[in-house]
C-alpha cells in the first residue's frame, strides 16, 4: 500500500508519470518500514542471499561500510577515511566476528591504530609519541605501562616508570620504579627496596605454608599505652652460616613475654658496652657484664636441669649463693678489692688455702712460707703506706703423710722509720711448740686491791705496783718472783 498521508489512499492509477511523490512503505500488517516523512528505514537490510546486513532489532551492522555516516544534525560520525567522531553505542566486532569493543563494559579489545581525541578535538592518545595526555584517566588498564601517569583507575599488569599524583583504585601486578605520594589501601605482594615516609596501617606477613596473614605491627592503646607494637623477630642482614653458633634472629618474639629473647650485645645509649656475649662454642663464661647490677645472676651448668642464683637481691641486702657448695670470688693472680665502711662476716669458720705453684699445678709449701697474712695500710695524705700485720706461717717441714702443717703465729709492727717487714726486732712469735717470743715483755702493773679482786689461776704472772715485785700465782697464793 502506498500512503500519501491523505485521508483516502491514492490508487496506483492516480499517479502521473514524471511527477514527484513522497511515499511510505507499509507491510501487510500495516507496519511502516519506510517512513518518508521522518526519513527513516524501520526494517532490517539483507543482501541478495537473505543474509542480514543491518539488524533493526539489535542495532548491529554486519558487512563492509563504504562512505560516511552522519548524525541527525548532519555532522559526520564516521568518515570515509575511517575516522570515528562522536559517541558509539553498542558493541563493535571485527571482520572475523570477534568482539573489538564491548559496549556494556566500555572495554576496547583490539589494536588501536591512530590517535584518540576528546570531544573538543584535543589528542588524548598520541600513537606517534606513544603517550597518553590527560588530566585524569578513569577506567581499567590491562597490560604494561611505561612512563609517568596520574590515574584514577584500576591498573592491571606491570607498570615501569614514575607514578606522580594520587591514585584511587587497585594495582594488580608488579610495579618497578619510584612511588612518590601517599598509599591508602592494602599492599599485597612483595616490596623490594626502601620505604621512606610515614606508614599508616598494619604490616602483615604470610608464613610459609599458611594461607592467613600474620600481623607484624599494630597499635596498642590498651591501658593508655598508646604505642605501636612489633610482633615479628629481628635478624641481622648478614645471615650466619648453617653451623654458626650465633645463627638465628637477634630478637626472637615468642608466644609470651617469657619466651621472647634478645641474642645480641647490649650497649648504653651513649655506646658504652653493658653486656658482651661470647660467640665461642660452649664457653665457660657466656657473657661479660659491665655496669651496676640490680636483680639476680644465675648459673646454669651444662647438663643441669635447674638454674642456681649466684647473686640475688633481697630485703636485707644482696645474697651471694654458691654453686656445688662453693663460692669463688676472683681467680688466680687476681686482686679482689672490697670497699665498704664496715665488713661483717657471719660464719662458723674461715679457711685459707695456701700452696706453691699455680692453681692448676700445686706444689708443697716450705718452711717459713706464709699460710695467712692480714696486713693494714694507712693513708698519709698522699698515698697508702704499709702498717702492721699478723698471720700464720709454716714452722718446719710439711709432711706429705701428716694430718696437719707445722704452724707458727706472728705479729709484726712498724714504726715511723721502719715497716713491719724490716723491723724484725718488734715482732711477736708463737712457734709450733707454743713458745712465745717477744723482744720485751712488759706487765702493765696491778695493785694489791686489783690483784686480790681477780679470780686467780695457777701460772698467772703480774707486776705488783704496790710492793714493786713481780709475782706469780702457784695455785694457792701469790709469791714474789724476786
Amino acid at each position: 500500500m502506498i500512503n500519501t498521508r491523505e485521508e483516502e489512499p491514492t490508487k496506483m492509477t492516480d499517479f502521473i508519470p514524471g511527477e514527484a511523490y513522497r511515499l511510505d512503505i507499509i507491510t501487510a500488517d500495516e507496519t511502516v518500514i519506510v517512513d518518508s516523512w521522518q526519513g527513516q528505514i524501520k526494517a532490517s537490510v539483507v543482501d541478495i542471499n537473505g543474509i542480514i546486513l543491518v539488524d533493526v532489532d539489535t542495532g548491529k551492522l554486519y558487512g563492509t561500510l563504504v562512505g560516511t555516516i552522519e548524525d541527525a544534525n548532519g555532522n559526520t560520525v564516521l568518515s570515509s577515511a575511517g575516522d570515528l567522531t562522536g559517541s558509539v553505542t553498542g558493541s563493535v566486532y571485527d571482520n572475523d566476528g570477534a568482539l573489538a569493543f564491548d559496549g556494556e563494559t566500555g572495554m576496547v579489545i583490539a589494536n588501536v591504530v591512530g590517535n584518540v581525541v576528546d570531544s573538543e578535538g584535543d589528542i588524548i592518545v598520541n600513537t606517534g609519541a606513544r603517550s597518553i595526555i590527560a588530566d585524569s584517566i578513569t577506567g581499567s588498564f590491562y597490560g604494561d605501562l611505561t612512563g609517568s601517569i596520574t590515574a584514577d583507575s584500576v591498573i592491571y599488569g606491570t607498570f615501569n616508570g614514575d607514578f606522580n599524583g594520587t591514585s584511587y583504585g587497585d594495582f594488580f601486578g608488579d610495579t618497578t620504579g619510584t612511588h612518590t605520594g601517599d598509599v591508602v589501601g592494602d599492599v599485597i605482594g612483595d616490596v623490594t627496596g626502601n620505604v621512606t615516609g610515614n606508614l599508616t596501617g598494619e604490616l602483615l606477613a604470610i608464613q610459609p605454608g599458611d594461607d592467613i596473614a600474620t600481623r607484624l605491627t599494630g597499635h596498642n592503646n590498651t591501658g593508655g599505652y598508646n604505642q605501636w607494637e612489633f610482633y615479628g623477630g629481628l635478624a641481622h642482614p648478614v645471615y650466619p652460616a648453617e653451623d654458626a653458633v650465633a645463627r638465628g634472629p637477634i630478637v626472637n618474639i615468642g608466644a609470651t613475654r617469657a619466651d621472647t629473647e634478645v641474642r645480641a650485645n647490649l650497649n648504653h645509649y651513649d655506646g658504652t658496652p653493658v653486656m658482651r656475649l661470647s660467640l665461642e662454642s660452649l664457653p665457660t663464661y657466656k657473657a661479660d657484664f659491665i655496669g651496676r647490677l640490680v636483680g639476680a645472676v644465675a648459673y646454669d651448668t651444662q647438663g643441669d636441669d635447674g638454674i642456681t642464683n649466684i647473686i640475688s637481691g633481697g630485703n636485707n641486702g644482696t645474697l651471694i649463693s654458691g654453686v656445688n657448695d662453693k663460692i669463688n670470688i676472683g681467680g688466680e693472680d687476681d686482686e679482689v678489692n672490697i670497699i665498704a665502711d664496715s665488713l661483717t662476716i657471719q660464719t662458723d669458720s674461715i679457711d685459707s688455702l695456701s700452696h706453691r705453684g699455680s692453681n692448676n699445678n700445686k706444689t708443697s709449701l716450705l718452711d717459713n712460707d706464709e699460710l695467712l697474712s692480714i696486713e693494714s695500710w694507712g693513708y698519709n695524705g698522699t698515698e697508702y703506706k704499709r702498717g702492721g700485720m699478723f698471720g700464720f706461717k709454716v714452722d718446719g717441714t710439711p709432711d706429705a703423710n701428716g694430718n696437719t702443717i707445722p704452724t707458727g703465729f706472728g705479729v709484726q709492727l712498724s714504726t715511723a722509720a721502719n715497716t713491719h717487714v724490716t723491723n724484725i726486732a718488734n715482732r711477736l712469735e708463737f712457734n709450733n711448740k707454743g713458745v712465745l717470743e717477744v723482744p720485751v715483755f712488759k706487765a702493765r702493773g696491778t695493785t694489791f686491791a686489783d690483784r686480790d679482786s681477780m679470780a686467780a689461776e695457777a701460772g698467772m704472772i703480774l707486776f705488783n705496783t704496790s710492793n714493786k715485785k713481780f709475782q706469780g700465782y702457784d695455785g694457792t697464793s701469790w709469791v714474789d718472783l724476786h
